[in-house]
């Protein structure tokens, strides 16, 4: 169960114009963070080995889910044949959740004729995400104050494709504010964010920015949270850049898994922001 600490919302501000990101006032351990990436590891030996009829099924009625949902954050990344990508040298893997689901498909699937693994892997997604919304209501209410959010909470799965290395470049999440919950890497993972108040442009950041500037968290500093691409509009915030590192190199190796909690404006994501530096900003950082 997540344990939760003393914090105050105006102590997250001030987090932010220090350093760009604040450490989140509650605890994510990592047997629960193991617990929901033991049951992604099954979904994705089911989507790419058995994506038989159930499995089609479930992801139809998911499809009316989404026709049904008011907002354009419900799309088809709610289903389980989207769980797979292949991107520049590695493969990702990952799930959205979005608030309402297990309960749609529970209620509109004979029992019989759903997977045990998809409905415990859906429950136990929708009771983190109710958890995490829970622990972060301050902060959704004060964004909601300015604009109607939404909130996902996503398991990632990286992995480099045969022979392989790859980087997670620099980047802006597409959000108000995100959290990472957790990360858990087996080459012990590390990101790298700030500085903060560069600027929105990611081209302006990786320009004027030096890897020694960078702070690189602990895994006791996690749950994190930055302000995303939208926090500029809402609270005059400036998103935090940030990327994926292992040691003293902008690489990675091996598997990477994490877990990230989003709050987007309910209106959608606009697609063309430029929030990904272009694939040679390690060269020139």
């Amino acid at each position: 169960m997540l344990q939760e600490q003393a914090s105050s919302f105006s102590e997250l501000f001030r987090d932010f114009s220090q350093k760009g990101f604040a450490k989140l006032h509650f605890n994510f351990s990592r047997e629960e963070a193991q617990k929901i990436f033991s049951f992604f590891e099954r979904i994705c030996f089911l989507v790419q080995n058995e994506y038989d009829k159930q499995l089609a099924s479930i992801d139809n009625v998911i499809s009316t889910f989404i026709l049904n949902s008011k907002t354009p954050i419900a799309n088809e990344t709610l289903m389980f044949k989207k769980i797979k990508n292949e991107f520049r040298d590695y493969d990702t893997h990952s799930y959205q959740y979005l608030e309402g689901l297990y309960g749609f498909v529970k209620e509109n699937t004979i029992n019989d004729a759903v997977s045990e693994d998809v409905l415990h892997f859906l429950g136990i997604m929708d009771y983190y995400h109710s958890t995490l919304r829970d622990h972060l209501i301050d902060l959704i209410d004060a964004i909601e104050k300015k604009v109607k959010c939404v909130t996902l909470f996503k398991v990632w799965r990286h992995t480099p494709k045969q022979g392989k290395e790859f980087l997670v470049p620099l980047h802006y999440d597409r959000s108000v504010f995100t959290s990472i919950v957790h990360t858990m890497n087996p080459m012990k993972e590390c990101l790298r964010m700030g500085p903060p108040g560069r600027g929105e442009d990611i081209e302006e950041v990786r320009k004027t920015s030096s890897l020694d500037a960078y702070y690189r968290p602990s895994p006791d500093d996690f749950p994190l949270l930055l302000p995303g691409i939208y926090a500029k509009d809402y609270f005059d915030i400036h998103p935090t850049a940030h990327a994926v590192a292992v040691d003293g190199n902008m690489t990675v190796l091996g598997e990477r898994f994490s877990l990230v909690f989003f709050i987007v404006p309910h209106g959608g994501i606009v697609q063309n922001e430029k929030h990904i530096v272009s694939e040679n900003w390690n060269k020139t950082i």
